[in-house]
């Protein structure tokens, strides 16, 4: 699996250095060279899934992917041709029928002995899944005689002891705190080891000390010996979720914060789309949340019709103002946007797009920072940095800017010098009738201040003394009623 995340990264054709890939590498390409690496790999499989009298193996990998997402053809023929692998779109808006999908996978690759891979729960929210399965029968190199099975206590549940003495290979590892034994299947190509841990000793003590060093080191010791082995009859299943949860800190303890609440819906709007709800028949709790927020009238084509029209509205050529306003799917160069989501977020939601190299973190932030720049006509030049999209494979980045005169300007008269944070600044003063509110809800004081045409206002938000901005955006969501009243403004100088 880690193969194949590294072969999504591009690094058949990676120039600089990439964090991820750069990491894989020296576990995946020991010798460097990345196809001596797939055809190792491809050998490999070849030679276990060979089919074998002594033995029956099953093995498949499947990148499982929502119905908006397709993979770029030239990464698939690699995972196929050189992993075995294989990509299929299911419906994650939809967890039920996803669920149903890959399961049913999974009981169809192991014939009926692994029928549930996955339940609602683990696919909740997710848009891509990697899934790599097995299963293995075969009969010990020898057999453990049917006369000396006996009854005994196994982790307080009575079970059936199986007992032999044979020559295999044993350790009793002081480094790993437990003893090491291969017992080996007919054919000679594939055996189980077990690892006890030592007396006081836990199976985490043991697996916190494993490294490859320490388990290649432990292997290398083991011995073949006269082992008397007594061990349980058994039957298990393992599974594990190879992914991370990553979180950003999006607003420093002290930084001021501007936040616009349309771009915000938008880019959430464009997310629940691409849950697949025209097409809903289920509840998917992601789409469901949203719903509640996007669709108030429950018409999804009524909320696609009011984004058009406010889109229109918004970015309508006025000579009172300067709107710039774009929005745009950054996917890494393996993915694929589906092309009826393309045509609804372009037609609606005037978004669209576009491939980009996130493997080549200099060379995206390129891309991405150009587009700002180019849309913004040089007002924003620097929307990420390579730290921004280190590890990523999509990014959804909504960008607007924005040029216009104050419905009432500020004298220039009225300008004085004074320390804002420490720093000294100009500070312009005016006395207007504005909408203001003193909030003890939120701990801020509200300002609107509008601009010349009508469409437009700034919002701003002073903390109370004692109270931060980051105290003030956690009590955000709460209504505020505004007020008009007289109102005396001072504030940093805005252009």
């Amino acid at each position: 699996m880690l193969v194949l995340l590294y072969e999504a990264t591009g690094v058949g054709e990676i120039s600089g250095a990439n964090p991820p890939s750069t990491e894989l590498r020296l576990v995946l390409e020991p010798n460097g060279d990345l196809q001596d690496t797939r055809t190792n790999y491809q050998q490999l499989l070849e030679s276990v899934l060979k089919s074998d009298s002594m033995y029956d193996v099953r093995l498949d990998t499947k990148f499982f992917l929502d119905d908006f997402i397709d993979v770029a053809s030239k990464y698939e023929l690699i995972v196929e041709h050189f992993y075995n692998a294989s990509a299929e779109n299911v419906p994650f808006s939809k967890p039920r029928e996803a669920v149903e999908v890959i399961n049913d996978w999974a009981s169809s690759v192991t014939q009926g002995r692994i029928n549930k891979l996955v339940s609602e729960a683990d696919i909740t929210n997710s848009v891509i899944a990697l899934a790599s399965i097995a299963s293995f029968k075969g009969q010990w190199k020898s057999p453990f005689p049917a006369s000396n099975t006996r009854q005994g206590i196994f982790n307080g549940v009575q079970v059936d002891y199986i007992q032999q003495i044979d020559l295999l290979y044993y350790d009793d590892s002081t480094t790993l705190g437990a003893q090491l034994l291969r017992m080996p299947y007919q054919g000679g190509k594939f055996a189980m080891f077990f690892m006890l841990p030592h007396k006081g000793q836990t199976v985490d003590d043991v697996l916190g000390r494993i490294t490859p060093q320490v388990l290649h080191q432990a292997l290398w010791y083991m011995d073949e010996l006269d082992v008397n082995v007594t061990i349980p009859k058994f039957k298990f299943d393992f599974s594990v979720q190879l992914s991370e949860s990553l979180q950003k800190q999006v607003f420093a303890e002290k930084s001021n914060a501007v936040i616009s609440p349309f771009l915000v819906k938008l880019m959430l709007v464009l997310l629940y789309e691409a849950t697949g709800v025209g097409e809903i028949s289920g509840a998917n709790p992601l789409s469901t949340e949203l719903r509640l927020v996007l669709e108030p009238n429950g018409d999804l084509q009524d909320t696609r019709t009011n984004y058009q029209q406010l889109l229109e509205s918004v970015l309508k050529s006025d000579s009172m103002y300067d709107v710039r306003l774009d929005t745009k799917f950054f996917l890494d160069d393996f993915i694929d946007v589906a092309s009826k989501y393309e045509l609804i977020v372009e037609h609606f939601y005037n978004a669209s797009a576009e491939n980009v190299p996130f493997s080549k973190p200099r060379e995206a932030v390129e891309v991405i920072n150009d587009w700002a720049n180019s849309v913004t006509q040089g007002r924003i030049n620097k929307l990420v940095s390579e730290a921004d999209i280190t590890n990523s494979v999509i990014a959804l980045a909504s960008i607007a800017s924005f040029k216009g005169q104050w419905k009432s300007p500020f004298p220039a008269s009225n300008t004085r010098q004074g320390i804002f944070n420490g720093v000294q600044v100009d500070y312009m003063q005016q006395i207007d009738l504005l909408y203001y509110d003193d909030s003890t809800t939120l701990g801020a004081q509200l300002l609107r201040m509008p601009y010349q045409g009508g469409k437009f206002a700034m919002f701003f938000m002073l903390p109370h003394q004692n109270q931060t901005v980051d105290d003030v955006l956690q009590k955000v969501g709460i209504t505020v009623e505004e007020t008009g009243s007289d109102a005396s403004v001072a504030g940093g100088r805005h252009s």
